[in-house]
C-alpha cells in the first residue's frame, strides 16, 4: 500500500472572511511553509489560484496575492471564491464555516520497491520484475518527523476560537 503523502487541515470559524480569521491563516500557512520537512507544497486561501478572464486577456494570481485591508476587500474575496467551483468544499464548506489546508510532502527518496525487498538478499526472486518502479513512500522514520513537526506548528496555532482538526 502507498503511505499518503497529503496531510489536510481542517479549521472552522464564524467568519473565515474577517480579517482575524485570515490574518492568522496566514501566519500557520507560513509556519507550515517555513517548519514542515520535506514539504512539497502548503495549499489554502491564502495562496489558491484564481483566474480571471477579461477581454482577451487571463490574469493568474494568487487568491490573496493582494491582502484585503477592508470590508469592501473581503466581500471581492468572498465573492471570488464562492463563485469557484473548484474552491467549493474543498477550500471552503458548503456553510462558509470550515476552510482546509493541503500540505503535501515529498519523501526523502526510499521507494516501495527498496522497503519491500528490504532483508531479502541482494538479488530479486526468480519471476521478480527488476526494471519495478513504485513511487517512493514516506518511511516511518520521515513519517515520525513530518508529523511531529506538524503538531508542534498546529498546536502554537490553535485555540477554542481557531479549532484546527489533522487529518
Amino acid at each position: 500500500f502507498v503511505n499518503d503523502d497529503t496531510l489536510l487541515l481542517v479549521l472552522r470559524s464564524d467568519d473565515v472572511f474577517s480579517l482575524a480569521f485570515l490574518d492568522r491563516l496566514r501566519a500557520l500557512h507560513a509556519d507550515l511553509e517555513r517548519e514542515i520537512p520535506l514539504l512539497d507544497e502548503v495549499t489554502s486561501l491564502v495562496n489558491a489560484r484564481v483566474t480571471i478572464g477579461s477581454d482577451d486577456a487571463l490574469l493568474v494570481e494568487d487568491l490573496l496575492e493582494r491582502w484585503p485591508e477592508d470590508e469592501a476587500d473581503l466581500a471581492r474575496v468572498e465573492n471570488l471564491v464562492r463563485a469557484n467551483p473548484i474552491y467549493r468544499n474543498i477550500l471552503l464548506s458548503a456553510d462558509g464555516h470550515y476552510t482546509t489546508v493541503t500540505i503535501t510532502v515529498v519523501p526523502g527518496g526510499t521507494t516501495q520497491a527498496d522497503e519491500a525487498l528490504a532483508g531479502f538478499g541482494e538479488a530479486p526472486a526468480a519471476g521478480v520484475d527488476k526494471g519495478l518502479e513504485l513511487p517512493p513512500v514516506l518511511m516511518n522514520e520521515e513519517l515520525t518527523l513530518v508529523m511531529g513537526k506538524l503538531f508542534a506548528v498546529v498546536d502554537r496555532h490553535r485555540s477554542p476560537d481557531f479549532p484546527i482538526w489533522i487529518t
